[in-house]
């Protein structure tokens, strides 16, 4: 059986404090895994907001890196290869 489907809005936050992961979704949902995996192949918003999320979770990830090699190397260039 499956769950309710969330709103958009109460999707996002789930994947936003998952970092985009779905298991990790699924758990702060309180919902099977294969329910959010439903979600996203049934609903293109869903699969676009699973998107933004991976994408803003790497753009983080990325943001933290540098912020953390700067402040290791002020007084040195660095340079970051994407």
């Amino acid at each position: 059986m499956r769950e309710k489907k969330p709103s958009l809005k109460r999707f996002k936050e789930a994947l936003k404090q998952a970092n985009g992961h779905l298991s990790n979704t699924a758990k702060i949902l309180g919902v099977d895994r294969v329910s959010v995996y439903y979600w996203r192949k049934q609903d293109k918003e869903f699969d676009d907001a699973v998107k933004d999320a991976r994408v803003n979770a790497k753009l983080n990830k990325i943001e933290n890196i540098v912020k953390t090699k700067y402040e290791l190397n002020k007084k040195e260039k660095f340079y970051i290869v994407i």
